[in-house]
């Protein structure tokens, strides 16, 4: 931090809080595609695989009931044995899915400490009356107070909302204290409404 009327902000997002940022957004236009770590990736592939299973053998029994029930009256009991593989793979497809949500999860947890530290992922914010620059290692883009739409605090972040709907995001765990918090906050409000109205 700094004056009154620049300041200059540190700050790493981790997975879990791009997440937790991204369901608080109150308007959607691009989500952000988080990869899986790792061998996270295989259980949700592997789920897909038993879905696609599921409904390969779904279909046989519809085009079996369809064109084969009438000529083949045992046709009917080999139905009832695809239906039960059917929903089996359905449970395992559900199955695999919370696996594949807790593991992430505890993955985001564990990472998160690493994740906030990271050099390589810092983004440098500067606010001034002008416009906001953020600054990363692979480049620097700037938003012109003209541009943006709104601000809103809820649950730990600050958001910054541009007309495109894409949204600066600051944790309010890199303030100090509630009154740097809000007199960031302040700012930001004092600044769209300067330029919303000229």
């Amino acid at each position: 931090m700094a004056s009154d009327n620049r300041y200059s902000i540190n700050f790493t997002l981790s997975v879990l809080e791009k997440t937790e940022a991204s369901k608080l957004i109150k308007e959607h236009e691009k989500q952000e595609h988080i990869e899986p770590y790792g061998y996270i990736l295989i259980i949700k592939k592997a789920a897909l695989l038993v879905l696609s299973f599921a409904a390969l053998f779904d279909f046989i029994i519809l085009v079996g009931l369809i064109a084969l029930a009438p000529k083949d009256p045992d046709y009917v009991e080999r139905a009832k044995f695809l239906s039960i593989i059917t929903f089996t793979l359905i449970a395992i497809f559900i199955v695999l899915l919370y696996i594949y949500d807790y593991l992430m999860k505890k993955v985001m947890r564990s990472n998160y400490s690493s994740e906030i530290r990271n050099p390589e992922l810092m983004l440098r914010l500067k606010i001034n009356r002008s416009y906001i620059e953020q600054i990363m290692k692979i480049g620097s883009s700037r938003v012109f107070w003209n541009n943006i739409k709104k601000t809103y605090r809820k649950q730990g972040f600050l958001f910054i909302q541009t007309k495109e709907n894409r949204c600066i995001i600051i944790p309010e765990r890199v303030f100090k204290n509630e009154e740097e918090t809000e007199k960031l906050y302040g700012f930001v409000k004092e600044q769209i409404a300067q330029n919303t109205m000229e």
